[in-house]
This record gives structure tokens, sequence and C-alpha cells, in this order.
């Protein structure tokens, strides 16, 4: 009996010691497990940040193309203005075909986008519409007499995004878009006619549809 009593202590102090050890192995885990939880937990919250919606991509880039083609259009018409102001309608025709289109592809490289204006009705062969730009050409030209107003469209692709707008004939255009002996005198449409032979942008009137914009971006990854 005397020597189960002196062996108690020590088997005492032995299970106290497993049991100590059991614990703290046990907190640990549970602490290991809170911060695997915690790190899981942000996970999904830092993704969501650097994901852009589809909805705000569209937008960006319709607000960029929004920009760019007001950009070029001061650019080109600021030009043509002081070309009509230094030559008259002959030197503004004459700088649309020969300054014109380095201004815009200087412009392109510039907002790193294709930037191109094109219509069913060219002066410039070398600005003819693709089929996806007859496409759009005609959705616009279907508008023309009803209520509903011409919009920028985009059209997503895997790796681009295509950005087209309408162009309004402006009243300042008449001169070199307008009607024939008319608008547009004998003189000048023989310039145009000896730098375009197989033009066709004339008889506009204002507020008729031009012909569109057209940018192509390279898709954000």
């Amino acid at each position: 009996m005397n020597e189960v009593n002196r062996g108690a202590p020590w088997l005492v102090e032995f299970i106290s010691s497993k049991i100590l050890y059991i614990m703290k192995n046990f907190v640990s885990g549970i602490s290991f497990l809170f911060f695997i939880g915690f790190i899981l937990s942000c996970a999904p919250s830092q993704q969501k940040q650097q994901t852009t919606s589809e909805p705000e991509l569209e937008q960006k880039y319709l607000e960029q193309g929004a920009q760019i083609t007001s950009i070029v259009f001061q650019n080109l018409s600021g030009k043509l203005k002081e070309a009509l102001t230094a030559s008259g309608v002959g030197g503004a025709v004459e700088y649309c075909n020969l300054a014109a289109s380095p201004l815009v592809d200087s412009l392109s490289r510039a907002h790193t986008v294709r930037i191109k204006r094109t219509s069913d009705r060219l002066r410039n062969p070398a600005n003819a519409p693709s089929l996806q730009e007859r496409e759009i050409i005609e959705h616009y030209s279907n508008l023309a007499g009803t209520e509903i107003l011409p919009t920028p469209q985009l059209v997503v692709e895997d790796e681009k995004i295509h950005y087209y707008a309408p162009i309004f004939l402006l009243e300042n255009c008449l001169k070199c878009h307008g009607v024939r002996n008319t608008d547009i005198t004998t003189v000048d449409y023989e310039v145009i006619s000896r730098l375009y032979p197989d033009d066709r942008a004339y008889d506009f009137k204002v507020g008729d549809l031009r012909g569109i914009w057209s940018l192509e971006f390279e898709k954000d990854k």
C-alpha cells in the first residue's frame, strides 16, 4: 500500500504533462485553422478588386472612343479651316488628299488605337468599309427619319474591341460635300474630281449621315 502511494505523485505528474501537451497542441491547431481561414477569406476579395466587370469595361472604351474621336475631329477640322482660309476649297481638298491620312495615322500611334473614317459614299477609296463597318453604317442609316438617335456602338471580340460612332454632316462641310453646282462650285468640284476620280461623297445635306468613326482597340488582358 505504501509503495502504491509513493508512486502516485509520479503518475499524476506524468498524466498532467500529457494533458498540457495535448491542450497546447490543440490550441496551436485551432489557431492554425483560424489563420488559414483568414487567408482564404481574404483571397476572393483581392481577386474581385483586380477584375473589371464587362459593363465597366464597355463604359471605359465608350469614353475612350468619344475622347479620341473628339481629339481627331478637332485636329482635322482645325487644319482644314487653316487650309480653307489660306487657299480656299481647292486648298482644303488638296490638304485632305495629302495630309489627312498621315495626321490620323500619327494620332492612331499616339493613342495606341487604329482610327478610321469610312462611309458607303466614299471620296477616298482607301477608306472603304469592312463588312462589319457596312453593317454599322446600314444600322445608322435605317434610323434616319425615326425618333431613335444613333449612338456609339461597341463590338467586343476575344482580342479586340471595336468602337463605332456616326458622323453627321455639318454646315461648314457643304462646300466640299454638299450639292454640286449649288454648295460646291464647278471650279472646286473640278479639283475634287481630279484628285478623286471615283468620288461619291457629294449631294449631302446638313444633318445627313456622312459616315462613321471606326476605332479598333487591343482588348485589355
